[in-house]
């Protein structure tokens, strides 16, 4: 059997029957090889704690990933880039450590690798990024302490249209080598000697492995080799594996006895166009963007403009760089509920499917076509995520055909209607099915006001044709520490003595801590009854139990378990958790 063979900071690995088919990269990283600087909070792919860069072995432009999202068996080929590899005490800092260090953007410093990796992933796959651009680009990240003022204005430093007294000095000769991590020098690279995967060993290969939990996991390079496996193995309990990104929004609890890697078959990726525009289903979100840009360039494919940025709301860029547009439909197949832009956007252009972390809580695209006098030929009017399984109101749609489009008396009747034709269901946790509703018409209100001709639009009402995130300009902010001079030094303002190695991802928290002997864990213990109070625990069946060896209470713990004033009443401490 052949391994899956990859490269972590350019040193050679390799897995095989020795790993489960839900090891992911993240684990691999740290409980592996001790790379403890990726970090992990959410495991849904959400808060960006666990950002790394891969590529495609020997060359390629690095791409930021979540390896909480990325089986280690789908690593084979790829070169794999932590916050160590970027830049560490032995070798020398990276200039993004260093920044983000200098300008106070770590305050516990937990998340900082993971925005250092996002941000090298973004200058990497577009070295002249905006600083609007970065703002919108790291929504991949979550910070809970720092705030992001002082995160966004080191990143700003290393873009094209940064204020020169603020730019970085050398960050046009800034090259980063994907060898060493550092600023490049040609020296450091030999192109044929760093590559572990024999290129040939890459084409036209099936990779099968027995994996440590018996199923079998596969790598595939053509569609074909697909049925062959199917054709062998059955297709009664299969997956097929690309960017292995649903997981984060519906986990799986028990993989499939086969496990097929199509993330490599470049039969699925690209696209064609002539009095179409068709995309290969293996498409990732990120190429699909840069495929509508291209497209929308040419004559009568200028709507895909829209589409583009609609999908630049899509999860975000660590996710869009796996994710596939396959991928994407597929849950919206196995789970209705799922609010799928990509199937909104699909349905309301026509699109058909051919044989060749923000998720919307309510989603609608709208495409009409008009005459010239702005009466409607015909209308399409989607919605998202109100019910299973409705998602066109035919109703409204037909009455709008043959009418002025922008005109109040349309309007009024079309909400009418609109609302009687709304089929809603109740969804914990999202809103009420009336709330919801009403999200809805404003949505359909809104999207009139944004094509209506300004001639025909009440100045008052103009606001709410503006989408207010796309307008707004580029944040900034000024700081400003006030310095005692009788005293002076020490009220000088200085980066931390920790910024750097939080920065770096060498400092060390609770949970990289090795095992200790006879350590143990706890876990809180939930009440199943909500709004009461506690007259008494009873543990003895908890106590019971093998492996349990004590119950605690806060009878237990001596002294006033509270850091506010006594007169400070926050909650009753009898009330159950």
């Amino acid at each position: 059997m052949e391994p899956i063979k990859f490269k972590v900071n350019g040193l050679d690995q390799s897995v095989g029957s020795d790993v489960s088919s839900d090891l992911t990269l993240l684990e691999y990283l740290r409980n592996r090889l001790g790379l403890y600087g990726t970090k992990y909070m959410c495991r849904e792919g959400g808060c960006g704690a666990c950002t790394v860069a891969a590529h495609d072995q020997p060359s390629g432009t690095p791409y930021a990933i979540n390896s909480c999202m990325k089986p280690v068996t789908s690593c084979h080929g790829l070169e794999i880039t932590t916050i160590e590899g970027l830049g560490n005490r032995l070798k020398g800092y990276h200039e993004l450590q260093k920044t983000l260090a200098d300008e106070n953007g770590s305050q516990c410093g937990y998340c900082s690798p993971g925005w250092v990796m996002s941000m090298y992933g973004i200058l990497k796959g577009n070295p002249d990024i905006t600083m609007l651009e970065v703002e919108k680009s790291l929504g991949s990240n979550v910070c809970r302490c720092t705030g992001y003022r002082p995160i966004l204005d080191a990143f700003k430093k290393f873009v094209k249209d940064a204020p020169r007294q603020v730019k970085l000095q050398d960050i046009e000769d800034l090259q980063i080598c994907p060898k060493t991590g550092r600023n490049c020098h040609k020296s450091d690279c030999e192109d044929h000697d760093w590559c572990l995967v024999d290129q040939e060993d890459m084409k036209d290969q099936i990779i099968q492995i027995k994996l440590k939990d018996n199923r079998l996991w596969f790598r595939v390079q053509e569609v074909k080799d697909i049925f062959k496996i199917l054709q062998k193995e059955g297709d009664d309990s299969y997956m097929l594996v690309n960017g292995n990104t649903a997981k984060g929004v519906y986990p799986i609890d028990e993989y499939p006895r086969v496990l097929i890697d199509i993330s490599g078959v470049q039969e699925l990726k690209g696209y064609t166009i002539d009095q179409n525009l068709i995309v290969n289903a293996g498409t990732t979100l990120t190429e699909f963007l840069e495929i509508l840009k291209t497209v929308a360039k040419k004559e009568y494919f200028g709507y895909l403009n829209q589409l583009y940025e609609h999908i630049l709301k899509v999860a975000h860029f660590p996710i869009r760089n796996v994710a596939s547009i396959a991928g994407n439909l597929m849950i919206k197949n196995q789970h209705n509920w799922f609010a799928s832009d990509i199937f909104l956007l699909l349905e309301t252009v026509g699109g058909q499917v051919m044989s060749e972390n923000a998720s919307a809580l309510i989603n609608a695209g709208f495409m009409y076509r008009l005459n010239k006098d702005n009466t409607v030929k015909s209308a399409k009017i989607v919605f998202g995520a109100l019910s299973p399984t409705f998602y066109r109101v035919t109703a409204t749609e037909q009455y709008l055909v043959g009418k002025q489009l922008f005109i109040n008396e349309t309007l009024s009747s079309a909400l009418k209607i609109l609302k009687n034709e709304l089929i809603v269901e109740d969804n914990p946790p999202a809103p009420s099915v009336e709330y919801r509703k009403k999200v809805a018409l404003g949505l359909f209100y809104k999207g009139l006001l944004k094509l209506a001709p300004k001639t025909s639009l009440n100045a008052r009402y103009e606001s709410g044709a503006i989408n207010l995130p796309d307008t707004r300009p580029v944040s900034r902010a000024t700081q400003v520490f006030d310095i005692n001079h009788a005293v002076w030094p020490v009220t000088q303002p200085i980066p931390k003595r920790e910024a750097l190695i939080q920065c770096a991802g060498e400092a060390f928290y609770t949970e990289d801590q090795p095992l200790q002997p006879n350590e143990v864990f706890c876990a809180l213990a939930l009440s199943t009854v909500a709004v009461a109070d506690i007259v008494s625990i009873d543990a003895t069946k908890a106590l019971a139990y093998p492996g349990v060896i004590a119950f605690y209470t806060v009878k237990d713990i001596p002294g006033i378990n509270s850091f506010t004033p006594p007169d400070s009443v926050i909650y009753n401490g009898n009330e159950e958790v």
